[in-house]
């Protein structure tokens, strides 16, 4: 949540899916929530408008599912950013890092989908990039 300079506001409600683990802090106008589980967070602005904000908390892994994948002949596997590393968090950028000489990998930058075609029978490693982390995932294809 952003407010406008000057603008008065308070910070209520702010609780966490256990009620533990949330902190809130105000930084040049702006309203900073540290949470360590998903909830919900409450602002009532000085106008009296109020809204409620729910924030989630996930970390990104690799999915076992994911790291030995068969390829049926003739199809085209398409693995989302939920499929390949179990997380809704879809804002960052996903690229690969090496592949086969076939090069039967890419990623569609608009769907952020990792497309691999029936002809690719190696490894492929890729990166999704969110904020200042990295999470790697070597795909082996068979």
């Amino acid at each position: 949540m952003t407010v406008i300079k000057g603008s008065k506001y308070t910070v209520k409600g702010v609780k966490s899916a256990n009620g533990k683990g949330v902190k809130v802090k105000i930084k040049n106008d702006v309203v900073i929530i540290t949470a360590k589980e998903s909830g919900y967070a409450s602002f009532e602005m000085n106008d009296g408008n109020k809204y409620t904000v729910r924030f989630v908390v996930e970390t990104p892994k690799a999915v076992k599912a994911t790291k030995k994948m068969a390829i049926c002949p003739g199809s085209i596997k398409k693995l989302t950013i939920k499929d390949m590393f179990g997380t809704n968090i879809d804002g960052g950028i996903l690229n690969i890092v090496k592949e086969s000489t076939s090069g039967q990998a890419m990623v569609d930058e608009k769907t952020k989908t990792l497309i691999i075609k029936p002809d690719e029978k190696d490894k492929i490693q890729v990166v999704y990039q969110y904020l200042n982390k990295k999470y790697k995932l070597t795909i082996k294809v068979k």
